[in-house]
């Protein structure tokens, strides 16, 4: 269920960055190149979501805690 959710609250989070991405491109530049900054943060953020949004991808957190417990199992043996 909670894997559901994030998998929802992920793609809404896409869909908004690619609003502002549309928005962004339809919008008078902004001064000092902040136009192009936005632009490759948003990039950056719309690539990690849909990384995030790639089946069988796991967070990070999830290897970690999973390799954690390994390594417990392990020293209690």
């Amino acid at each position: 269920m909670e894997n559901e959710s994030n998998h929802g609250s992920i793609e809404a989070l896409e869909n908004i960055l690619s609003e502002v991405d549309l928005l962004l491109c339809t919008t008078t530049p902004l001064p000092e190149n902040r136009t192009a900054r936005c632009r490759e943060l948003l990039d950056a953020a719309l690539a990690i979501t849909s990384d995030l949004l790639k089946p069988g991808t796991s967070s990070p957190a999830v290897a970690l805690g999973h390799k954690g417990g390994s390594a417990t199992s392990d020293r209690a043996a």
